[in-house]
């Protein structure tokens, strides 16, 4: 149960959009994330490009962003950018 989506933009695109939980990326361009969320975890995967995540705080369920060579996981922080190198 829960969100399974995924959101991308394309060359020359910069696009905020809004997650289950509420928190809102600003996707760069050109970017694309795959998002899981359960009642256990808020997950994305970061698979092309650059996002700034905004609002996710709760500690109960961690929001954690996967790209090829790292892992962040945030319970505490109000706002974050990650970018996938490719």
């Amino acid at each position: 149960m829960g969100d399974r989506t995924q959101r991308r933009t394309r060359i020359g695109e910069q696009r905020p959009t809004a997650l289950a939980w509420g928190s809102v990326v600003q996707l760069n361009s050109p970017s694309r994330l795959r998002v899981r969320f359960s009642k256990k975890e808020r997950l994305v995967g970061l698979l092309r490009g650059q996002a700034l995540f905004e609002g996710f705080k709760n500690p109960a369920r961690p929001f954690i962003v996967v790209g090829n060579d790292a892992c962040v996981r945030e319970e505490h922080r109000a706002a974050y950018g990650v970018r996938q190198h490719r």
